[in-house]
């Protein structure tokens, strides 16, 4: 399994098919209200040429 930091702090986990399986968030607590229930996430994909 690969994994990629995307974005400061935002580290997805990648099957060997490089689908998506997993999302890390570090130091959540320091991100969000931890009283909060509901956390919304907006994913969008980005295209690059290499």
């Amino acid at each position: 399994m690969e994994s990629e930091e995307v974005y400061p702090g935002i580290v997805l986990d990648f099957n060997k098919e490089n689908q998506v399986v997993g999302i890390e968030v570090l130091q959540l607590s320091s991100r969000i209200n931890l009283t909060t229930k509901n956390i919304k996430v907006e994913i969008s994909q980005s295209s690059s040429q290499s």
